[in-house]
């Protein structure tokens, strides 16, 4: 599974959970950094677990180890058997898979019509014995996590959501276009930039983006009219927004590579 699906993979469990998208969006880029700087080895299941268990606690919107635990199970084994009906299918066909990658993402979308029955099947059944080891391994990965981050609690993840909704807000763009600003910094959190890219720069990335992505598109061309060329200026972006057109650039060139690695097409 490619890094990006698998973060797509954190970002459903999050759903799940009951957590805000700017919530979310935190647990995964603490995530990242345990990627980026972990020289211990951890079992995954425990370090998501830990994510979740210390992002919740830092947004006052706590959830239990053993719920997180549960949910965890729950979804890696729904997509396991997803994983399992494809290639059925595809045996079923004749169809041989060609796709390099073994192991491919899927989503879980496919189950949300399933009464609560049959998740029940997947809820792990483990004894207090059992839970106490997870438990410890779980708060052994938080301690870790929090001296990767040098128990810096502070969520920019949060700050920079509430940047862009004040953009938003100033730039009064039609609901088209703030949606797709919004979903495209959404997914800068599962980009790996070549260059060192903050999450401010992110935001401003993505009205920049957003703006090329609507022009092209828009078929009412009276909305165009809000966007005239000087907006869009190397100029006007470098003294208002703070941002060289330079790192434009190599956002807009990360930002579609990944689009093109998993065929997204921006409508």
């Amino acid at each position: 599974m490619k890094g990006y699906e698998f973060l797509r993979l954190i970002q459903e469990i999050g759903v799940i959970l009951n957590l805000s998208t700017p919530t979310i969006s935190h647990v995964i880029t603490i995530y990242k950094r345990f990627t980026l700087s972990n020289k211990r080895q951890f079992k995954k299941e425990m370090v998501i677990t830990a994510c979740f268990y210390l992002v919740s606690k830092i947004v006052e919107d706590m959830k239990r180890i053993r719920d997180i635990l549960v949910i965890i199970c729950v979804v890696n084994k729904m997509y396991t058997l997803a994983n399992q009906e494809r290639k059925q299918k595809l045996q079923a066909n004749n169809q041989a898979d060609y796709d390099e990658d073994p192991i491919k993402y899927l989503g879980i979308e496919q189950y949300e019509n399933y009464n609560i029955e049959f998740f029940d099947k997947f809820v792990p059944l483990f004894n207090n014995e059992q839970y106490a080891e997870w438990k410890r391994e779980v708060l052994e990965a938080e301690q870790h996590i929090l001296r990767i981050i040098n128990y810096d609690l502070k969520n920019e993840t949060l700050d920079s959501y509430q940047l862009l909704l004040n953009y938003l807000k100033i730039f009064q763009f039609e609901q088209g276009l703030r949606q797709m600003i919004f979903d495209i910094f959404q997914d800068t959190f599962f980009v790996d930039f070549q260059t060192d890219t903050t999450q401010v720069d992110c935001v401003k990335g993505s009205i920049y983006l957003g703006i090329q992505f609507f022009r092209m598109h828009a078929v009412d061309k009276q909305k165009l009219l809000k966007l005239k060329e000087e907006f869009c200026s190397q100029k006007w972006w470098e003294e208002f927004m703070q941002i060289s057109y330079k790192q434009l650039l190599l956002f807009q060139i990360d930002m579609l590579q990944y689009y093109n690695a998993q065929d997204f097409v921006q409508a």
